[in-house]
C-alpha cells in the first residue's frame, strides 16, 4: 500500500485520527539505520524513505472486557494487544482511556513464557493516568506533567510466584509540538506534526522481604523521544534517542479492520465470542457443509463439517478467517484469537 499525501499547511490532530476498537495496525521497526530527527519549526521535510524493517509490531485494538487484569482498570475503555503471535501462552496488553480530550495510559499487563513452566509477569500502573498532550494537538502546544509508574515483576513456576521485585519510576515529562511538515516513509508520505518528549526519571527499586517491600537504591535516566502524528492514522513515526532503554525508529506500514462482517450477512451469520480464547461458536440459519479456519497467509489451520462449536485453543494468538461453505455460497468472517 502506497500513500502519497500533499501538505499545504500545518495539520491539527484529534481523537478521531487514532485507531479504535476493531483496528489492526502494523508498524515496522528499524534498529540499524542511523536516524537524524531533524530540526524544529514549520514546513519541515523528514525523509525516512531509506528505512529498512528489522521487525514488525502488530497492534490489535480491543475492548478491555476479558483481557488479563481488566477488572483492575475500570477507567480503561480500550486495550492494545501487541504481537500476540510472539507470546505463546502469554500476552502483552496496554490499557488506555480514549476520550475526546486526551489519550491516557492506565496500565500494562504482560506475561512471557521463559521456558517450560517458567513465566515472567509484568504489572505496570500509571499514577495518575498520563497523556502526552490534550486534543486537539496543534503546532506550538506544550505540556509538563509529573507522574509515577509502578512496575511489579514476578517470576512464576507452575503458577506459583518464586521471585518478585518492584520499581517505582518518578517521571517528569515535558512535551512540545515543535515542528510540522512532511514525513516520507518507505511506503508513502504524510502531512504530520511532530511532538518532542523529554523524560527525566528517578527509578527506586525494591525487593520483597519478610512480607513487605524493602527499598534498595535509586537510579536516574533521561532521554528525548519524538512522535510524528498524521490525520486519519494517528502516530506514524516514533524515535527514541539517548536512553538506557531500546533505541530505534518505529514507522507505520498498514492499518486494517478485523472482527467485522458484511452487513448483508450480519443477521444470518453470527460468530462469538470475538475475540475468542478457546471455543468459537457459530449461529447460522442454514446448514453449513464445511468449515475452514485459515491464518492471514491463507493456510488452512482447522477443517471441520457441520459443527456449531469449534475448539480453537490450539491456534496461536492472532487474526484468522472463518470460512463457511453452505451449498452454493461461501461466507467468510474474520476473528481474533487471544
Amino acid at each position: 500500500m502506497t500513500m502519497i499525501l500533499s501538505v499545504n499547511a500545518q495539520i491539527s490532530v484529534i481523537r478521531e485520527d487514532f485507531p479504535d476498537i476493531g483496528n489492526l495496525v502494523i508498524n515496522a521497526i528499524d534498529n540499524t539505520t542511523p536516524i537524524n530527527p531533524g530540526q524544529a519549526g514549520p514546513n519541515q521535510n523528514w525523509d525516512f524513505g531509506n528505512l529498512v524493517p528489522s521487525g514488525y509490531d502488530s497492534t490489535y485494538y480491543l475492548s478491555p472486557a476479558g483481557n488479563p487484569g481488566y477488572q483492575n482498570y475500570p477507567d480503561a475503555n480500550i486495550v492494545t494487544s501487541h504481537n500476540p503471535q510472539q507470546y505463546p501462552n502469554g500476552y502483552n496488553i496496554n490499557y488506555w482511556n480514549y476520550s475526546g480530550t486526551a489519550i491516557q495510559g492506565i496500565a500494562d499487563e504482560s506475561l512471557i513464557n521463559l521456558f517450560g513452566d517458567y513465566f515472567l509477569a509484568f504489572h505496570i500502573r500509571f499514577i495518575p493516568p498520563s497523556s502526552n498532550l490534550d486534543f486537539p494537538i496543534d503546532y506550538g502546544d506544550s505540556k509538563i506533567q509529573d507522574f509515577t509508574m509502578e512496575w511489579i515483576t514476578a517470576t512464576r513456576y507452575a503458577g506459583v510466584v518464586i521471585d518478585s521485585s518492584k520499581t517505582v519510576s518518578h517521571i517528569n515529562l515535558e512535551c512540545l509540538v515543535d515542528a510540522w511538515g512532511t514525513m516520507i516513509l518507505p511506503d508513502g508520505s504524510f502531512p504530520v506534526i511532530r511532538v518532542k518528549e523529554v523524560f527525566n526519571t528517578i527509578d527506586s527499586s525494591f525487593t520483597w522481604s519478610s512480607g513487605s517491600w524493602v527499598y534498595q537504591s535509586d537510579t536516574t535516566d533521561n532521554w528525548t523521544q519524538y512522535r510524528w502524528y498524521a490525520n486519519d492514522y494517528g502516530e506514524v513515526g516514533f524515535y527514541r534517542d539517548g536512553s538506557k532503554k531500546d533505541d530505534g525508529f518505529t514507522f507505520f506500514k498498514s492499518e486494517t479492520i478485523v472482527g467485522t462482517e458484511d452487513h448483508a450477512q450480519q443477521d444470518e451469520f453470527i460468530v462469538y465470542p470475538n475475540p475468542v480464547s478457546t471455543t468459537l461458536k457459530i449461529n447460522l440459519k442454514e446448514l453449513h457443509v464445511k468449515i475452514e479456519i485459515l491464518d492471514i497467509a491463507g493456510r488452512v489451520m482447522i477443517q471441520l463439517k457441520n459443527q456449531a462449536d469449534i475448539n480453537v485453543s490450539s491456534l496461536l494468538p492472532g487474526a484468522y478467517f472463518l470460512r463457511i461453505y453452505t451449498g452454493d455460497r461461501v461466507i467468510t468472517k474474520k476473528f481474533l484469537k487471544i
